[in-house]
């Protein structure tokens, strides 16, 4: 039984065609529809909003700092010194 190449060359497209729309559409609809169900919150930015209902900023942004500390560690750069000249 011979598989005629335009038969293998259509079923390449095909399934070419296939993967792209399941890797391209559904797959990024489906970790968005999840993540929105799942962690919503966090997915949208926790957003604040004032007494009237409008969106005013983020949970996220703009937090006070309590601590003298914060967070940044700072790294000594640490350079070679050459122990010979190289010829």
């Amino acid at each position: 039984m011979k598989i005629s190449q335009r038969h293998q060359i259509s079923h390449a497209i095909r399934s070419t065609l296939v993967l792209w729309v399941l890797t391209a559409f559904i797959y990024p609809l489906f970790m968005l529809i999840s993540g929105q169900v799942a962690f919503s919150d966090q997915v949208n930015g926790s957003l604040i909003g004032n007494s009237q209902g409008v969106i005013i900023g983020s949970a996220l942004i703009g937090q006070p700092f309590v601590s003298e500390n914060y967070g940044i560690v700072l790294v000594p750069l640490i350079t070679a010194q050459p122990t010979q000249k190289m010829m």
